[in-house]
């Protein structure tokens, strides 16, 4: 790979009024240029050996603001000879002149757009404001691709094939009679839980706490009960459940087709009954539910303090001293394990694990439930054995990924215990005392262990944690009943009434809001005829209405937006131009009044409206659509999921708020007139109690994420934000080049070369093989081919090797201390991410809010960018800066540029 970043393939033309000539650059290019950027050579696609004296820098502006950057930061020439501080001024100084002095005042950004066509996202979101509930038809349709502009909202890729049009027709007949079906009667059907299928056959039905009588899901998840749901139409349906957990809290999972749909909490002897509100199609699913130990609460209850008559319980505990919670250690080294450490644990497990005792004259099943508890019991030892042998002087990072899966090792162990003290009719403490009176110097060992090992990762460990007293608060869940009734209409709808008796008020109300504009001359008789020629064919007056309904639907007036003749929009487009644009959606009545009262054009009453517009909720999915797709997170939990094994924290909760955080923070500015650069260095942010778990930050619990501050300088802006990291990682690892290549090119804008077809990479064991991800890369950059471009894009993403592959905050890697060294291109040097922040916050601001506007502009108008767009960026960066880069000011800007009110004339 070569060492310039890649400009394209370009062809320097005569197009615009004088502005400086070739002559003056030539020496210069023909000096320290053209040895590389030749007809032979050609690298980064781009030869200047044919500027000659009559060509013009003009057309090529955004290929020659390009040059201008990265002569000006120093990154070209990259070799001998390299210019004089002196010659790169001038060099600089010729470059901005021609730049400067085109007359951008003629450059409107005015184009003929392709007439655009509703994207999937748009789609669901008009097929739901038009039937008031939210069938989710769009996700019948095919994905949409990114456009060149980088976007799926691109105008150019926005063409319908044969399969799209037969799902769009599907999915608009899909919705429709989901709709019809609420006319009808609903259906219910209880379910009792003992009359329902179990897996354990010789399981029986027990009576529950707080009455009823149903199944206990105990036995370590294998437990489950389950039965068929017979769906009699396309519909959102809604399933209750009584349920309660049975000898401490606990919790259950609802599966629909082997799909999770629904996760319950069941608390202590308090039968409760909650509901979940499903969209199924018509015909038979099976219903399946069992065990789930909320994970919040299988770690609160591993580390919570026994309480006996409201004190911590001093009773039955070994004597082993409590260790004080301290700060972890920075940058302590670990030894590695050995090659056979697995083996080694495997065998400590065997040994020293507690085991319950077995009276000779017990039963074959309390004989069976005690081989079960014990086999558990290894299991949870596993883990312990693993703390052992990395120590309490290993490395905090280690200590911290073994005891965290401790937990998830003791929820079975949680229920079979109950499970054996129900079949023995002594209670859980009995059950405790026996194993300790059995196991008094495992149990100590153990304890020494944890007690050794959790200060070293700032964690208060109490002695009785190993002990029953621990796990009173995680019980089994009990069902009892489950209640099943649909078609209805979910909360938070409301259905729109469009079925009407009189068919030609039903369509005369239907068509302009379909359309988002008044009926043509003929149009509404079109649909009336085609109603009436379905009632001559015998089908019913609400059947014949919805043909008439899904025609309207996969219409070229429904899919397309209408902006076919050139010139100044309507109100009408203009209305449509601004919904589609701020919430991704039709026009709601507020500005199709406006636009009826042809008002909506005037200044005054469109910023009042963008304003208005920012303020709803509704504006949330656009911000959610254009950070998503511009800083390359939308994909986090479904396109790129983290490897289970090794970032077991990572779950699809995590996932959506991960990709939440950035969204709150936008919308946070654009609502209280902050600047874009906040999101370069904001201190602040938004996380729930997972999130917050995996920032190590205390005292936010619940699932809603909330506003906090940060604290220290690690975490600040973008680069800090786990949906970040996230996406710029691998599944299995960190990648430096990743994470560098994306400041350059989504934070700052820069293009860079694509990597020859034989650049190799590494493989998903980087960073397991006793060398760090940095050491690994260094041995790929040994070829030439592959150093030009890895020594600008790797320094740049070993700044943020602090942060794993989820974003979670590390001082070791492979038991090395992080080295987070870097330099940016031009030669800055930087350790860690504050300091990497620091340099692009005062270095490279400008870049950043440029990129930004461009992105912006560009998601506006549905299109890729050009160079005659250059004069609109300049006056929206001009109108920016005058206002301090609020963000909510530039959005206003856009909509009333030219280029956004007005549609070019077709060439």
């Amino acid at each position: 790979m070569n060492r310039c970043l890649q400009f394209g393939s370009w062809a320097l033309v005569v197009c615009l009024p004088y502005i400086v000539r070739a002559a003056d650059l030539r020496p210069l290019l023909k000096e320290y240029c053209v040895q590389c950027h030749n007809a032979e050579k050609l690298k980064g696609d781009l030869d200047l050996s044919a500027f000659g004296e009559t060509d013009r820098i003009s057309d090529q502006y955004d290929l020659w603001q390009t040059v201008l950057q990265q002569v000006e930061s120093e990154e070209m020439p990259p070799k001998e000879p390299l210019p004089s501080a002196a010659t790169r001024a001038e060099f600089v100084v010729l470059l901005r002149q021609g730049i400067d002095s085109i007359d951008w005042s003629q450059h409107r950004g005015i184009e003929h757009l392709t007439l655009p066509r509703l994207t999937k996202l748009e789609y669901g979101n008009t097929l739901q404001e038009l039937l008031g509930i939210d069938f989710q038809a769009e996700k019948r349709l095919l994905d949409d691709g990114q456009g060149l502009s980088g976007f799926t909202n691109d105008r150019d890729a926005l063409f319908i094939s044969p399969a799209l049009a037969e799902q769009l027709f599907d999915a608009a007949d899909y919705a429709l009679g989901a709709l019809l079906a609420l006319k009808q009667e609903p259906m219910l059907k209880v379910y009792e839980a003992e009359e329902m299928l179990m897996t354990e056959r010789g399981s029986k039905p027990e009576d529950l706490p707080g009455g009823g009588k149903g199944y206990s899901l105990a036995g370590g998840g294998q437990r489950t009960i389950y039965d068929e749901l017979i769906a009699p139409e396309d519909g959102w349906y809604r399933l209750t459940v009584r349920s309660v957990g049975i000898r401490g809290d606990s919790g259950m999972r609802l599966r629909i087709d082997d799909e999770r749909r629904a996760d319950f909490e069941c608390a202590d002897e308090q039968p409760t009954e909650q509901s979940v509100e499903l969209l199924l199609r018509e015909g038979i699913h099976q219903m399946t539910w069992n065990i789930e130990i909320p994970k919040a609460l299988k770690l609160e209850s591993y580390m919570a303090k026994p309480v006996v008559n409201g004190k911590t319980s001093e009773s039955e505990k070994p004597d082993v001293k409590k260790a004080e919670a301290k700060k972890p250690t920075k940058k302590q080294k670990s030894p590695p394990l050995p090659s056979n450490a697995a083996e080694i644990v495997k065998a400590a497990a065997e040994t020293n694990a507690p085991q319950f005792p077995v009276a000779d004259d017990a039963s074959e099943k309390t004989r069976n439930i005690a081989q079960r508890l014990n086999r558990s019991y290894v299991a949870m030892q596993m883990r312990i054995e693993y703390l052992r042998l990395v120590t309490p002087q290993g490395s905090p990072s280690e200590l911290k990924k073994y005891y965290n899966l401790l937990p998830e090792r003791t929820a079975s162990m949680v229920a079979i215990k109950s499970e054996l003290a129900a079949e023995l009719s002594v209670p859980e403490a009995e059950i405790d005392r026996r194993l300790i009176a059995a196991n008094p110097e495992k149990i100590a060992s153990n304890q020494q262990v944890l007690a050794e090992s959790l200060p070293v990762i700032g964690l208060e460990y109490d002695a009785a944690a190993l002990l029953a007293e621990k796990v009173q608060r995680i019980g089994s869940p009990g069902v009892d009943w489950i209640r099943f009734e649909g078609p209805i209409e979910p909360a938070g709808s409301q259905a729109r009434a469009i079925f009407k008796d009189n068919a030609k008020r039903a369509l005369t109300e239907f068509l302009p809001r379909v359309f988002r504009r008044p009926l043509r001359t003929g149009e509404l008789q079109r649909y009336v005829k085609l109603y009436r020629s379905s009632l001559a064919r015998e089908e019913s007056h609400e059947q014949a209405l919805k043909l008439a309904f899904v025609a309207a639907l996969t219409s070229p007036s429904f899919l397309f937006r209408d902006e076919l003749q050139g010139g100044e929009l309507d109100d009408h487009q203009l209305a449509s131009r601004l919904s589609y644009f701020l919430w991704m959606s039709m026009p709601d009545d507020e500005l199709r009044l406006l636009a009826d009262q042809s008002k909506l054009r005037e200044e005054a009453t469109l910023r009042g409206q963008v304003a208005r517009m920012l303020a709803d909720p509704k504006s949330r999915v656009f911000v959610s659509a254009f950070l998503g797709e511009w800083l390359a997170f939308a994909g986090i939990g479904s396109e790129h999921v983290p490897d289970a094994k090794k970032f077991d924290a990572f779950t699809p909760t995590l996932a959506e708020a991960m990709k939440l955080e950035p969204v709150l923070v936008f919308e946070d500015l654009l609502r209280n007139g902050g600047s874009v650069t906040r999101l370069l260095d904001s201190q602040q942010t938004f996380v729930n109690a997972e999130l917050a778990a995996l920032y190590d930050i205390p005292d936010v619990a619940g699932a809603e994420q909330r506003r906090v501050t940060l604290q220290g300088d690690s975490r600040a802006g973008l680069l800090g934000m786990a949906a970040i990291l996230t996406t710029s990682a691998t599944p299995n690892r960190t990648s430096p080049v990743t994470r560098g290549k994306w400041v350059l090119e989504n934070l700052l804008g820069r293009r860079l070369a694509e990597p020859p077809a034989d650049a190799g990479q590494l493989d998903d064991k980087a960073g397991e093989r006793g060398l760090t991800v940095r050491e690994e890369l260094a041995e790929h950059r040994r070829h030439e081919s592959c150093a030009g471009c890895h020594d600008k894009i790797d320094p740049i993403g070993f700044g943020l090797e602090n942060f794993d592959a989820i974003g979670r905050f590390r001082d070791e890697e492979a038991g090395k201390p992080v080295d987070a060294s870097g330099i940016l291109p031009g030669g800055q040097e930087f350790t860690g991410p504050a300091e990497l922040r620091g340099l692009l916050i005062s270095r490279y601001q400008d870049e950043f809010v440029t990129n930004f506007v461009r992105q912006l502009t560009s998601f506006a108008l549905g299109r890729a960018l050009n160079p005659s767009d250059e004069g609109l960026i300049r006056r929206l960066l001009e109108a920016s800066k005058s206002s301090g880069h609020r963000a909510d000011k530039l959005i206003e800007s856009i909509v009333l540029s030219d280029a956004f009110r007005t549609q070019g004339t077709a060439k």
